[in-house]
């Protein structure tokens, strides 16, 4: 979300809402009960996914960010995915590798 709100490109999300939450684990439980639910089993694991280069994540992230790119034009999409590529290098710490956090949750009625 830090590459929509740079000055280049926060004039193409004027009103975007990422089509994913994050939900904070310690709370879980409670956001459950309030649905009706109560939770099970909650497991939190980091993955991590190595696509072996810069290009190969720069073409899933072509494919998978299209909420995003989308909102570009044609033009524009590319060098937008590059500075997604290159903000997940920054945080990963090496070109091709997508890190995630990942939570599981048993809920039941």
């Amino acid at each position: 979300m830090s590459v929509c709100q740079s000055s280049k490109w926060a004039s193409w999300f004027d009103g975007f809402t990422a089509p994913f939450v994050y939900v904070d684990p310690v709370g879980y439980g409670d956001q459950a009960a309030s649905a009706g639910l109560t939770l099970g089993d909650l497991t939190v694991t980091d993955r991590e996914w190595d696509f072996g280069s810069r290009s190969n994540f720069a073409r899933w992230c072509s494919v998978g960010s299209t909420a995003w790119t989308d909102r570009i034009p044609v033009e524009n999409r590319e060098q937008f995915v590059e500075n997604e590529v290159l903000e997940y290098e920054a945080v990963s710490g090496r070109p091709g590798l997508f890190r995630l956090t990942q939570m599981r949750a048993e809920l039941h009625r």
